[in-house]
């Protein structure tokens, strides 16, 4: 898959919101202190072999920090033919290390600098299946949309260097709920699948819980926490390249309701 199956995902998703009607719109924005651990592998550009050798791990063998920062963005509508939502999430981390594994035409033993960015884009669709006072429950169908980019530079030769970007739209089975207590508000979103996509294969999770606080009506300020899973295969000029990662972290940020 492309990166124009992006593109469709979100033209279907705001033409589905758009012609059905909407009775509350809420914007959320948010820190997280990100952790990131696995591995990534890029083939040799003499042809393909076999990844399973390839492994370079971020935190031993890239050097790249075990905890970043990063800022998530959200929005969802809830209207008369479900609850139509979105986020972006994304971090970046440079580090140095020694590679264990050759990582392209780079061979193993080479002292590196790196660069480590992750872009996360998610869209879903939920129904409330159940609606009791204080509490929903509503399950429905997202899609993950993960983009990584790895660059190792070589710290003897100048221009000397290799990059692996994987890209991977993870269609997800997905459920959302809410529990409301007085002024606070407990809030779980769940998506999880096993698929083999050709560009992304394994087992996916995504997760995220938070507790929100409202001081004053439709404004609430949370903190939750955030784990997520990555097992996908891209192509790096014309090369295989392999992403095996878990992202978490715990976030604080605040929700406006119109």
């Amino acid at each position: 898959m492309s990166r124009r199956t992006t593109f469709s995902v979100l033209s279907l998703t705001l033409a589905l919101c758009a012609c059905s009607s909407i009775d509350r719109i809420s914007a959320n924005a948010a820190f997280m202190q990100t952790s990131v651990d696995g591995h990534v592998a890029l083939g040799p550009s003499t042809g393909p072999v076999s990844l399973d050798d390839r492994k370079n791990y971020l935190s031993e063998d890239l050097g790249v920090e075990q905890s970043s920062p990063g800022i998530m963005l959200g929005a969802n509508a809830t209207t008369d033919i479900g609850r139509f939502g979105a986020s972006v999430f994304w971090f970046e981390d440079t580090g140095s290390g020694t590679l264990t594994q050759p990582f392209g035409d780079l061979p193993a033993g080479t002292a590196v600098d790196s660069e480590f960015d992750f872009r996360n884009l998610k869209t879903y669709w939920v129904y409330d299946l159940l609606e009791l006072d204080g509490f929903r429950l509503a399950p429905g169908v997202a899609v993950n949309f993960i983009d990584t980019q790895t660059k190792a530079r070589s710290s003897a030769v100048s221009g000397n260097f290799e990059e692996a970007e994987v890209f991977a739209p993870i269609p997800l089975l997905y459920v959302d709920s809410e529990l409301e207590l007085g002024l606070f508000r407990i809030q779980a979103q769940a998506g999880g699948i096993k698929i083999d996509l050709g560009d992304g294969e394994g087992v996916y999770w995504d997760l995220d819980g938070r507790v929100g606080f409202a001081p004053v009506e439709n404004v609430d300020i949370f903190a939750g926490f955030r784990y997520l899973t990555v097992d996908a295969n891209g192509d790096a000029r014309s090369r295989d390249a392999q992403v095996d990662l878990r992202v978490s972290g715990w976030f604080l940020g605040g929700e406006i309701r119109f």
